[in-house]
């Protein structure tokens, strides 16, 4: 029998449950369809009564008692990046703040690749007001889960062939799994001053994905507005729509307060005199 197969006839069994999951949180890039019989079980377990059939099935497909979720636990609410633009209708009942075009929001993490974003309306369920969610979501940012890494040694990690003689000012940020990774710059001060030490001063922060986030020098011979369109190019061509975290190119500085790198209060002729560097 083939995987879709499979997957089809646990989505029919189960498709109640999956109604009760999406009443009771936003679904915002869930896992991957390879795992939705471990999602279905553990939704299961998490709403429902089950008889001890249904215990024996979850213990089959790894599943048990301890590694389902709870919504009691805290520890389990992450901070994570997501792109404004194109999520406005997910994020409207969703705890956030935003710094530019990038919102913060809770997640609650099952394992690293699975996870939900809770609701206003289900912040009952965790005894928590959404504002708590919110900020214990951001407590749990730890700058100990973040590496920072010049741009080659992340490529040869990644197994990527790169010549001995690649020199780089630009860093690499993300959390030890590589997976939403991108969140630790804008709700951590630690994670920010890592970029600055490894850096040697003010940077520019370039959101190349929700998963991690590059930095340059803000010193560098190209200005924000190059920057900026090179993140949009790049966002354009490169980037799945469900990967991308934002259009804007911030700025951090020895205060390691982030923000964005261009002013709106700037007019189109004084833009373009920066970009050229008038």
């Amino acid at each position: 029998m083939s995987e879709d197969i499979q997957i089809e006839g646990a989505a029919r069994e189960a498709g109640h449950m999956v109604d009760e999951m999406e009443r009771h949180a936003t679904r915002i890039a869930l896992v991957g369809a390879h795992l939705l019989p471990d999602i279905l079980h553990m939704v299961k377990r998490l709403y429902f009564e089950s008889p001890e059939e249904d215990y024996q099935a979850a213990e089959a497909y790894g599943v048990s008692e301890s590694s389902a979720p709870r919504l009691t636990e805290r520890d389990r609410l992450q901070a994570v990046c997501l792109h404004v633009t194109g999520n406005e209708e997910e994020l409207k009942d969703v705890p956030k703040y935003q710094i530019g075009d990038v919102a913060i929001v809770p997640r609650y993490k099952i394992d690293d690749e699975v996870g939900y974003i809770p609701t206003r309306d289900t912040a009952a369920d965790y005894e928590m007001t959404p504002t708590e969610i919110l900020e214990t979501a951001v407590h749990n940012v730890r700058p100990e889960d973040y590496k920072v890494a010049t741009l080659p040694n992340a490529l040869k990690a990644l197994g990527v062939d790169v010549p001995n003689e690649s020199d780089t000012d630009m860093l690499v940020c993300t959390n030890q799994s590589g997976y939403l990774g991108a969140a630790g710059v804008f709700v951590s001060k630690a994670v920010r001053k890592k970029i600055y030490d490894a850096m040697g001063g003010d940077y520019y922060v370039l959101p190349s994905s929700i998963h991690e986030v590059l930095a340059v020098p803000a010193d560098t011979d190209i200005s924000p507005w190059e920057l900026q369109h090179l993140v949009q190019t790049v966002n354009a061509e490169l980037v799945a729509p469900e990967d991308r975290l934002s259009e804007t190119v911030f700025k951090v500085g020895k205060t390691l307060t982030i923000k964005p790198a261009i002013s709106k209060s700037l007019s189109p002729a004084e833009e373009l005199r920066q970009s050229l560097h008038m």
